[in-house]
């Protein structure tokens, strides 16, 4: 986030170098609003090392970054784009701060200084804890969905085959009128269908044995005539 915002600071920046006191007033108010967004620092250094514009100067105070000239160590590392450092930028912070710089260019190309922006260690760290705290939380959140998914899941595909066990559980007592609902057109229908179809046999069969039973009592119990 720091170097994003360094990087959209100098970008704007170029339009408005070299600074007038309105354009002065104006990018202020933007280096304020990316500081607060970042809870940093965010500050405009040329190529001497001293801080020509920061946020604090939106709210009429005076500029902490100017008592003292960044190095020329760091300052040839920003104008290259490559500083990325935690320590107290020489002496600037009274605590450990990360520092990100980036080149800032004129219109005509040539380079102009750098956009610094720093957060204290300390902040950062928080930052990182909130973004862990919150890669935890979503991470429950999904494993709770998931539970969720897999149980409707399970549920629906098991029902079937809870109905077809409490069928065959009556079908071994002797009741046939159990019978399977079938739900969509997959493996499972089709195999509620067939235990369906096999019930409705049994249940055929199981009438003809009555009838054979019932018929044959009935003649055993009729006089036989000559």
């Amino acid at each position: 986030m720091l170097y994003e915002s360094s990087a959209s600071v100098s970008s704007l920046a170029k339009q408005y170098l070299p600074l007038s006191l309105d354009s002065r007033t104006r990018l202020s108010q933007v280096l304020l609003t990316i500081s607060q967004t970042i809870e940093g620092d965010i500050y405009i250094v040329d190529t001497s090392g001293q801080t020509v514009l920061c946020s604090d100067n939106a709210n009429m105070r005076p500029c902490r970054h100017r008592a003292r000239l960044i190095s020329d160590r760091i300052m040839a590392l920003a104008t290259t784009g490559t500083y990325d450092e935690t320590g107290t930028l020489d002496g600037m912070f009274e605590t450990n701060y990360y520092t990100v710089a980036v080149p800032m260019y004129y219109r005509d190309g040539s380079v102009a200084g750098a956009v610094f922006a720093s957060t204290s260690s300390g902040a950062l760290t928080d930052y990182v804890f909130e973004l862990f705290r919150m890669f935890i939380l979503s991470a429950v959140l999904v494993l709770f969905f998931v539970i969720a998914v897999a149980y409707m899941l399970t549920a629906r595909l098991t029902k079937p085959l809870r109905m077809m066990a409490d069928a065959a559980r009556r079908m071994s007592r002797g009741d046939f009128s159990k019978r399977v609902t079938i739900g969509e057109n997959d493996e499972l229908s089709e195999l509620a269908s067939a235990f369906n179809n096999m019930a409705s046999s049994l249940a055929m069969l199981e009438q003809m044995r009555r009838s054979f039973i019932a018929n044959v009592s009935h003649e055993l119990k009729t006089p036989m005539t000559t």
